[in-house]
């Protein structure tokens, strides 16, 4: 289960995040571990990409939930953002994010596949990076 949380919501979202994860796993969202990361419309623009620029948070306890979803969302703010922004001509002053909630699951194999090159953006290769324990 995902939980989303915009901009324009967001401190409104944040602090009914307990009732939102109640709901979706009961009596046991707070024994849950959770990763929060960010989705943004300017992150697969024609020439741009935003991955790894924005902080995402892993094996995030409930306790500390709302301070990593904050930190996350801030992350629109930091240096090498706003540097990248200034070097695409972006408009730095305009963001454009949404809060990723979910909840982490153990797995022996994980990875991510790009379909195309991200070194040479060649939309002819494909990049596939897993791990395996």
């Amino acid at each position: 289960m995902i939980i989303f949380i915009s901009k324009f919501k967001f401190y409104n979202q944040v602090i009914n995040i307990n009732t939102q994860l109640y709901s979706l796993f009961k009596e046991n969202y707070k024994n849950e571990l959770y990763a929060v990361s960010s989705s943004s419309s300017e992150e697969d623009l024609k020439d741009t990409s935003f991955a790894g620029e924005y902080e995402t948070k892993l094996e995030v306890h409930f306790v500390k939930l709302e301070k990593n979803i904050i930190d996350v969302f801030l992350s629109i703010f930091n240096f090498r953002v706003l540097k990248y922004k200034i070097e695409k001509k972006l408009n730095y002053l305009d963001f454009n994010i949404s809060i990723i909630i979910m909840k982490q699951i153990k797995s022996d194999k994980d990875g991510i596949a790009f379909f195309l090159n991200i070194y040479n953006t060649d939309y002819d290769e494909a990049i596939i990076n897993s791990n395996f324990y």
